[in-house]
């Protein structure tokens, strides 16, 4: 997992990882969500998750190995660890979670919801929007209608709801987790 930069202890991001499933491993996290679940917590994001349930065995990334793109939402932010340009040759992966996902919003609305921030904020928009329509136009016919299909919010988050209902039924019929 990347180093999660912005907060001040080490912790890594689930923005991307690597993970060998097991068995094993699953019935740990479920086990660890059911308890949570009966001790009447509300279950934690996914990273909280990952880092608590898995302390031991997460391997960090630099924590140049990944950037928010809230990084350049605002001319007048710095991020914690300073200048966004400075070392953006290192950052492999650019994590979109400002605003939200890209396929929710078109460059157009993002210049308009986020009149001040910097160049490199609409470029990261631009260049996810042109890929896209790159990949519509060559990819096969089955992978542009599934793409279309996850693309529309309410077909995303229901599939979300079923990813979830998937981890506990218990924890579904508790209402304890949050979308």
């Amino acid at each position: 997992m990347p180093r999660a930069y912005w907060l001040p202890h080490l912790y890594g991001t689930s923005s991307l990882i690597v993970a060998r499933p097991s068995a094993e491993s699953w019935q740990r996290m479920l086990a660890w969500l059911d308890d949570a679940a009966a001790l009447g917590h509300d279950i934690p994001p996914d990273m909280e998750v990952l880092n608590t349930v898995f302390r031991s065995q997460v391997r960090y990334l630099s924590a140049e190995y990944l950037r928010l793109n809230g990084d350049w939402y605002d001319k007048n932010f710095v991020p914690a660890y300073g200048d966004p340009e400075a070392g953006l040759e290192h950052v492999q992966v650019v994590h979109f979670s400002d605003l939200g996902k890209p396929w929710f919003y078109h460059p157009r609305l993002v210049r308009r919801l986020r009149p001040n921030a910097r160049q490199r904020y609409y470029e990261f928009w631009d260049m996810w929007w042109n890929l896209r329509d790159q990949l519509w136009q060559t990819g096969p016919a089955l992978d542009c209608f599934a793409f279309t299909f996850l693309k529309h919010q309410a077909v995303f988050e229901h599939l979300l709801r079923l990813v979830h209902a998937r981890i506990s039924p218990s924890m579904l019929r508790r209402r304890s987790i949050k979308y």
